[in-house]
């Protein structure tokens, strides 16, 4: 009964650390700024394995939310950089506030930051010297800052090589279909045909095993028939529609035309069809993915500490609908 008891006391003790390590402003700032960070981290994750997109397009859309990122960092301290159509920190703008009032999703804070339970080493006591002068949001927004920084450095950096850039922007002369009908419309297409011939026949035997073994002139002759029937093909859809055209489906017309379109111009069409499928970054975004992640199995099992803090975080799960392993 009394190794009971003494149990316990132990156990309570170490309940009252756990919860001052997560009932406090520090903590709560930053599992809202987290919570914002996963999302757009999420999104961008599930774009770039997308496997329905040309090299391009995938490219972009990483480019964009690269940028995203960017900016919510440039916005972090301040709602109103945000923008009036959308907020960049919606969690963590949002529970600011009722956070330094003294409240986070119906639990009551009780300090700026962690206390520390161990005062007698000197990572304890610089802790505690940063936390005197350090207030819990400066604290808080330094490391959310630092977090996106380097999920974006670390993404642009691992995903997209140089040589990666290269073949994207290659792709993209092949692929890009609509853009060459918006030209087309702007030259004709009898000098986009002569302007861009050579440029076609460098990047396509570049890419093109098969396109290699076909002398310049006859693919020169090619590429301006696939313009001519380009142009034909789409001379009839308005701008603002053509415009908002999928390269794909135009060059699905091309392939499920009957012949008519196709014919007489099959090595331009092999050209673009391969570098459709030239490259994917969809491993390459997983291996890096994997570096953030927490991984559990039978034979690495959580720590009682680690089970503890989980039961005290379950509440807040719902404020981003996502495990946040980082922390």
């Amino acid at each position: 009964m009394h190794d009971g008891d003494a149990s316990e006391r132990e156990k309570a003790q170490q309940a009252e650390q756990y919860q001052v390590k997560i009932q406090n402003n520090s903590f709560c700032l930053l599992l809202s700024g987290l919570a914002d960070i996963y999302e757009q981290y999420g999104v961008l994750v599930s774009e770039v394995q997308k496997v329905n997109l040309l090299p391009f397009q995938r490219f972009d859309k990483f480019t964009g939310h690269m940028e995203k990122m960017k900016k919510m960092v440039k916005c972090l301290s301040d709602h109103n950089n945000c923008g009036k159509d959308k907020c960049f920190w919606p969690h963590y703008h949002k529970n600011k506030p009722g956070i330094l009032n003294g409240q986070f999703v119906g639990t009551q804070i009780i300090e700026d930051h962690e206390v520390q339970h161990v005062h007698n080493t000197r990572r304890a006591r610089q802790q505690e010297a940063d936390n005197a002068t350090t207030s819990p949001v400066m604290a808080a927004e330094r490391k959310l800052a630092d977090l996106t920084t380097q999920l974006v450095k670390g993404f642009r950096e691992y995903v997209y090589s140089e040589d990666a850039l290269e073949m994207v922007e290659s792709t993209r002369f092949l692929t890009d279909l609509t853009s060459l009908a918006m030209q087309i419309r702007e030259k004709g297409h009898i000098l986009l045909g002569v302007l861009n011939a050579d440029k076609f026949v460098r990047i396509a035997k570049k890419i093109s095993r098969n396109v290699r073994v076909v002398n310049n002139q006859e693919i020169v002759r090619q590429y301006k028939i696939f313009v001519r029937r380009l142009a034909s093909k789409t001379e009839a859809i308005a701008i603002p529609e053509l415009q908002k055209m999928d390269s794909k489906n135009l060059i699905k017309k091309f392939l499920t035309s009957g012949g008519e379109l196709y014919v007489g111009c099959e090595m331009v069409v092999e050209a673009i069809v391969v570098a459709a499928i030239k490259m994917t970054v969809e491993s390459i975004a997983e291996s890096d993915i994997l570096r953030y992640n927490t991984h559990n199995s039978k034979l690495r099992s959580m720590s009682e500490e680690a089970v503890l803090i989980a039961s005290y975080l379950q509440p807040c799960q719902s404020i981003s609908g996502m495990e946040t392993g980082i922390l």
